[in-house]
């Protein structure tokens, strides 16, 4: 019963990513074009699998997050695995053009920028909402204030 709600939970997400991206990729289209943005216009059947593709890729990229390593192992994990995800993609939908370099480095780093924007909202928020969460003071740490005495 828990394979059974692993697995659509993994799918529900990974629809529901895909709804957004599909709605990002709208947009981004809509102000790259400089037209008129017109949701109601079809997306193409292969594009429509690029971004479900690519949502599933994001949406195993977030269970890597969740390994037991450093936290920052699995950060850099998750980077590399939906910049890929993200790239390819692009690559695929014809996007970008992986033959000119400075279209791969200015899609690095609107991604990082991204990334890291994103990262910081996060924490910031976790920070301001839960403060409860912060850092504990350990036991040895709390024996040890507790020890001090004022000599002056």
């Amino acid at each position: 019963m828990k394979i059974k709600h692993a697995i659509l939970s993994f799918f529900g997400k990974t629809c529901t990513a895909c709804v957004g991206l599909s709605l990002l990729f709208y947009i981004l289209l809509g102000i790259l074009s400089q037209s008129s943005l017109s949701i109601v216009q079809a997306l193409p059947v292969g594009q429509f699998l690029l971004l479900l593709l690519c949502a599933a890729l994001l949406n195993g990229a977030a269970y890597l997050l969740r390994l037991p390593l450093h936290r920052a192992i699995c950060v850099l994990l998750h980077y590399i695995t939906c910049i890929l995800s993200l790239f390819v993609t692009f690559l695929l939908s014809g996007k970008i053009i992986a033959t000119n370099a400075t279209n791969v480095l200015v899609f690095l780093v609107i991604f990082s920028l991204f990334y890291g924007l994103y990262w910081g909202a996060l924490l910031l928020v976790r920070f301001l909402l839960f403060p409860e969460k912060r850092r504990e003071k350990t036991k040895k740490e709390q024996k040890r204030e507790a020890e001090y005495v004022n000599r002056f």
